[in-house]
């Protein structure tokens, strides 16, 4: 695991991971490639965040 990541466990649709996952995009276009952001476990939310990253 990388020294500046951030862990998330709750998937649901109040926890409001759409503006995280936005954010991650931001950070990685800003160049910073040692951040990481890990989803961890399971939720109602969790398929419809990870499908824009399958497709990619």
């Amino acid at each position: 695991m990388s020294e500046r990541h951030f862990i998330i466990g709750a998937h649901g649709m109040a926890n409001g991971l759409h503006i995280l996952m936005e954010a991650a995009k931001m950070v990685g276009e800003l160049g910073y490639d040692d951040i990481e952001f890990r989803l961890v476990g399971d939720g109602p939310e969790k398929q419809k965040i990870l499908e824009p990253l399958q497709m990619r």
